[in-house]
């Protein structure tokens, strides 16, 4: 049984002495608070003056922690040291929270110190900058006129002293009243010639003279300008436009200002993807259709109210726009069905006849008579919407029904022809009514056939004069009798009100005396909280005290750690390096007699091959001579005389060999020696490398160090503020209020009314105290602990609810577009499709991560995954986020690890919505912004106990990457400036991979992408990190460039298997690689149209059909959302072969389809009729 607790504020318990109250935890015996209660109002007095006058100037870092000398070390570039976050052997909650708050504080602080001091330097570089200009009489050049010299003075302006004025090249000039604003009889002149002046203004600024020249700022000005303005002319239907736009836009296309589209550009239908002359498209505001498409849009909303009125991608359609491209017929129908529904439903009249139920117009409708026809001539009752009741009166008809009844009491009559109300006044019973019926007020007759008297009408009419008077006795007497009521009421009400004051003033005597009781115990109770507070933060002040030595000890001995380790390494890397050096000396000196042999060998065979010619010559020549000198006198010495001059020549041939040989070798020597002596420069200067590199990490770990212990100082110092402002909330802020303020008064002399204490007080110290009793102090906390706790308390949904669809009873989805680039309608059973067919990664559409960390409903319906195995497993996925601050997307990314093979920034969205809220492609301007984005997810996703180690952590199974995707400038070296700056350091960049889309933010799609910016980036950046290509990725052998052997299919621990290798040849006639820095291709429409594309397929084949159709089996998805992939699949590809599944015809039937089941049938019916297979579509993929 449970014990209940007692009030101590009761009258027993009031009426106890002192040493009766039970023993205060931890802290006090019943002899300790015997001065509580002996004396209360002087204890609580003393209480607080000695808490108030206790010296807290001096706390533990006062005599702990020295003066540090930071030199040049910048610490805000350090992070904390991790022993700080550790908290061995503390078990207060109270202790835990500062522990993490005030590293997080610092780290707050730190970022806005920054923000200042570069917001710091900003100003002062703008005010050096403009004492610049001022000396050197350059100022900024206006934007168009500046003052506007009016023709005329005002009145009052003539007669004011002269005033010097400045004019627009800094000097002084004396003001003559004309630059004031004419008079008011004038003001229409001058607002004409203002406005003419601002035209001509903006028009010599768009056809400035090139002669004259300008500067590149204002030309840059005026081509954006420009090409602003093309761009929403071009978007403007001129045939739909009122007569005043299309003048306006005549003359802008006359004057050359801008260049009218070409009327044969070929644009996209979006609804059947056919491509059709622009003269032949019907603009919308979003996108355009071919006329039949169009036709069957409008005729599909006015068959159903649901979708009007006509949409595209949720924009209505312009009525005009409508109008002027549709026929007759379906014209007049939409005219109806305009006016039709334009009216509320409550409001409408349709015709009561079941079989015609036709709308009746309001121009149909008799008020008077309170009746509708509709055009077949049917007569329905606007009350209750059935037939009209012709000469009677609708039985719904409440109003006439109180007519009735009074018409009955007063005697009124109806004429017997239009059968209005008609009352007599004076006369005979002669009445001629306004329709011209003349009848007989009596029996109600036509005049003059009925035999009435004079008689009968004063009876009748005192009849009702007598209804009329009982009528008004009746009325007096529930007059006199409310009368009545209200007095008896009032009599009681002064009663009870006589018994409430005698009631009061009994409860205000005993509350009098029981606030006397009660104050003395709050004082009391009030008493013991505060020493308590006081005892409780003493002994949290000394275990805080405690664990800073600790983590002193902890900081200096990982400290030492972290300089022995680097130590120890230098040195066994400098004796790797020299062992490495040696071994590759002695190589080369073996290399350079291995290669002085063979050279000495190849000499020594090409002298064998010389001799063995010259020989040869030699004995030719003999024997020419032997025969020539054949039989005749001194044969033999003529031989030998003839052979000299040879052999001379040959010794002299062979000496001069023999030299160049020798100089071969030694220059052969030379060229080895040279390669040596560079070879030990190359390992000189790799041991000096490793040296400046080791001294380099000396020096930034003793700059981290240094950094580390300011560190400690500061979470030191921000932990005793902390607890310092937790003790004075506690002490002061949950003190009781009402105490502390009739506790002053009386003690400046001053009695409080009764019942004071149920209310808020006036006293000047009442206004100083905390939130009252009972409600704990604002502690200050870290984001990811409020959060922490957030979640805890059930007001952040922390964890995706990856299986809610299955417990819904339906198969999960997620719109996730397979293979990078985004699509808006791409789900579960189309990523499974694409996957199967050789996609690595599937990318999500750019999801809004502010959005993301607030909404749960943003993330299940954004970040939906099956938790299935098998066929309906959940393919690789990357996350990609639209972010413009660091921690929102930290927060996101870490709420999404747990589901995902990684984390992408969009940084190439060109969208006009993305760029306003700078996000997208804006975010191309913003690099430092990308780079801090980058650092915190990592950071982030690091902290969360994910490995983010880059190639280090591919086969992880909690390995999750971090990359980023963009867009190029016009000027490729702000591109280069931009991945330099986000890429990082080569050796240790901040992202796994970059994924590059050459055009810029402003180029359309219809525009190729420019491959000389992408060859010239990957040239660059392929060696540091993976490039992944983005755009125009629609048919592989028509690429313009093949990926490296550098895959992605390691970059998600959940990849399949057997992935499609990108780097393998797709077919024996694919194109010879012209880049092979590239990592990986992204698709997004060409996917849409092919899922089979990374499978080598030219177009979709049915075998990818059917597998997207048994997926949605599984994986269910909207029935037009299906309708709409289907339809992709089937029509003609983007790449090079447009060869379709389905005729136009048959896709534009997919359109018309109500149910899956009507789906499947029609895709059984045409996979027959195409392929001759029997059975329909599979059912088995």
């Amino acid at each position: 049984m449970a014990a209940m607790r007692s009030d101590p504020f009761d009258d027993a318990n009031l009426s106890r002495k002192a040493t009766d109250w039970p023993t205060v935890p931890r802290s006090f015996s019943p002899e300790d608070v015997i001065d509580f209660y002996d004396n209360p109002f002087a204890t609580l007095e003393q209480l607080r003056d000695t808490w108030r006058s206790k010296d807290r100037d001096a706390p533990w870092s006062t005599d702990k922690l020295s003066d540090l000398d930071l030199g040049d070390v910048d610490w805000h570039k350090y992070g904390p040291p991790a022993m700080l976050r550790k908290a061995p052997n503390v078990t207060s909650q109270i202790l835990l929270d500062i522990v993490a708050a005030s590293i997080d504080n610092v780290k707050a602080r730190i970022v806005e110190e920054d923000r200042q001091r570069l917001e710091e330097e900003r100003r002062r570089a703008t005010e050096e900058e403009a004492v610049r200009q001022a000396r050197n009489g350059k100022g900024p050049e206006p934007y168009l006129p500046i003052i506007i010299v009016p023709d005329e003075p005002p009145p009052e302006a003539a007669n004011d002293a002269p005033v010097p004025a400045q004019t627009t090249n800094g000097s002084r000039a004396e003001a003559n009243g004309s630059g004031s604003v004419p008079p008011s009889t004038s003001a229409a002149a001058f607002a004409a010639k203002v406005e003419k002046r601002r035209k001509f203004a903006l028009r010599r600024l768009f056809h400035r003279s090139p002669e004259k020249g300008e500067s590149s700022s204002a030309g840059g000005a005026r081509e954006a300008l420009r090409q602003k303005l093309e761009a929403k002319l071009d978007d403007v239907d001129i045939s739909a436009a009122d007569s005043n736009t299309q003048k306006t836009i005549l003359e802008l296309r006359k004057s050359g200002f801008f260049k009218a589209p070409d009327p044969d550009e070929l644009l996209e239908c979006v609804s059947c993807l056919d491509d059709i002359p622009r003269k032949d498209c019907v603009k919308v505001p979003c996108h355009s259709y071919c006329r039949e498409c169009f036709v069957r849009l409008v005729a599909a909303a006015v068959r159903n109210e649901q979708q009007w009125p006509p949409k595209c991608c949720l924009n209505q359609i312009p009525f005009r726009t409508i109008l002027a491209h549709i026929p007759d017929d379906l014209k007049k129908t939409f005219q109806e069905r305009a006016s039709e529904w334009e009216i509320p439903v409550s409001e409408r009249v349709y015709c009561n006849q079941p079989e015609c139920a036709l709308w009746i117009q309001p121009r149909n409708i008799t008020l008077a008579k309170r009746q509708g026809r509709c055009e077949r001539g049917h007569t329905t009752c606007t009350i209750c919407r059935g037939p009209h009741h012709g000469r009677d009166d609708c039985p719904q008809d409440r109003d006439m029904d109180l007519t009735n009844i009074l018409a009955e009491e007063e005697g009124w009559k109806r004429c017997s022809r239009c059968h209005a109300l008609v009352e007599h006044r004076e006369a005979c019973q002669h009445m001629t009514c306004r329709c011209g019926n003349e009848f007989c007020y009596v029996c109600g007759l036509h005049w003059g056939t009925c035999s009435c008297t004079m008689q009968q009408l004063n009876a009748l009419k005192d009849a009702a004069q007598g209804r009329r008077e009982q009528r008004r006795i009746r009325e007096q007497a529930e007059a006199t009798e409310l009368r009545e009521i209200l007095a008896q009421i009032e009599e009681f009400e002064r009663e009870e009100a006589r018994r409430a004051e005698l009631e009061r003033l009994e409860q205000a005597r005993l509350a009098e005396e029981r606030w006397q009781r009660q104050l003395k115990e709050r004082i009391r109770q009030e008493n013991i909280r505060r020493r308590e507070v006081e005892l409780k933060y003493e002994e949290l002040r000394a275990r805080l005290d405690e664990l800073h030595e600790l983590q002193q000890v902890l900081v200096d001995s990982q400290q030492e750690e972290d300089a022995t380790d680097l130590t120890k390494e230098s040195q066994a890397m400098k004796r790797q390096l020299a062992e490495k050096q040696d071994t590759e000396r002695a190589d080369l000196d073996a290399l350079v007699l291995s290669r002085m042999a063979t050279k000495e060998q190849t000499f020594t065979k090409d002298y064998a091959i010389r001799a063995a010619q010259e020989r040869k010559v030699e004995q030719e020549y003999r024997q020419q001579l032997q025969e020539f000198w054949s039989g005749k006198t001194g044969a033999d010495v003529e031989v030998e005389t003839a052979m000299f001059p040879l052999r001379k020549r040959m010794d002299q041939g062979h000496r001069a060999w023999q030299k160049w040989k020798g100089e071969q070798l030694a220059l052969y020597r030379s060229r080895l020696d040279d390669e040596r002596t560079i070879r030990e420069e190359l390992m000189y200067s790799a041991a000096q490398n490793l040296a400046g590199l080791y001294e380099g990490r000396e020096t930034e770990l003793i700059r981290k160090m240094v950094a580390e212990k300011k560190w400690v100082q500061e979470v030191i110092l921000e932990r005793e503020r902390l607890l310092g402002a937790m003790e004075v909330q506690e002490m002061e802020g949950d003190a009781d209020i009402e105490v502390d303020a009739t506790f002053w008064k009386l003690m400046q002399g001053s009695r409080p009314a009764v019942g004071a204490l149920a209310g808020a007080t006036d006293g000047d110290e009442a206004c100083h105290v905390g939130l009252g009793r009972g409600r704990r102090a604002n502690r200050p906390l870290a984001p990811a602990q409020d959060l922490r706790r957030r979640e805890e308390a059930g007001q952040v949904p922390v964890r995706l609810r990856a299986d809610g669809a299955l417990q819904q009873g339906a198969l999960p989805r997620a719109p996730a577009v397979s293979l990078p680039e985004a699509h808006l309608n791409a789900q579960l059973a189309f990523r499974q499709t694409v996957h199967k067919y050789g996609v690595d990664l599937c990318w999500t559409p750019m999801i809004l991560a502010k959005e993301f960390n607030r909404s749960s409903i943003a993330r299940d319906s954004d970040l939906t995954v099956s938790t299935a195995a098998g066929r309906a497993a959940q393919p690789p996925t990357i996350l990609q986020f639209g972010a413009n601050c660091p921690l929102e997307l930290s927060r996101a990314s870490a709420l999404a690890a747990p589901y995902v093979a990684g984390v992408d920034l969009n940084c190439g969205c060109p969208q006009a919505w993305a760029c306003a809220e700078a996000l997208g492609a804006a975010l191309m301007g913003r690099r430092e912004l990308v780079r801090d984005m980058v650092v915190e997810t990592r950071a982030r996703l690091a902290a969360e106990g994910w490995a983010v180690g880059r190639e280090r952590d591919m086969e992880s199974p909690r390995g999750r990457s971090v990359s980023v995707k963009i867009r190029v400038h016009d000027d490729l070296r702000k591109t280069m400036d931009f991945l330099d700056t986000v890429v990082g350091h080569p050796q240790d960049r901040l992202v796994d991979w970059i994924t590059i889309h050459p055009r810029t933010r402003r180029t359309p799609s219809t525009t190729p992408i420019r491959t000389e910016a992408l060859e010239i980036l990957t040239s660059r950046y392929a060696g540091t990190l993976p490039i992944l290509l983005s755009g125009d990725v629609f048919d592989l052998s028509s690429l313009p460039f093949r990926p490296s052997t550098l895959g992605l299919s390691a970059l998600s621990d959940d990849a399949p298997t057997t992935t499609h290798q990108q780097n393998g040849p797709l077919d024996s006639n694919a194109p010879t690689p012209s880049n092979t820095n590239l990592a990986g291709f992204m698709s997004a429409r060409g996917l849409l149209a092919n899922p089979a594309l990374f499978a080598s397929a030219p177009s979709c084949p049915w075998h990818a059909l059917e597998t997207f159709m048994c997926n949605v089996a599984r994986c269910p998805l909207p029935f037009k959302l299906a309708v709409h992939h289907v339809s992709e699949m089937c029509g003609p590809g983007m790449g090079a072969d447009k060869t379709a599944l389905l005729p136009k015809r048959d896709r534009i039937r997919l359109t018309e389809l109500g149910s899956m089941m009507d789906l499947v049938d029609f895709l059984d019916e045409k996979l027959e009729e195409h392929t001759g297979r029997k059975g329909g579509l599979r059912r088995d993929l």
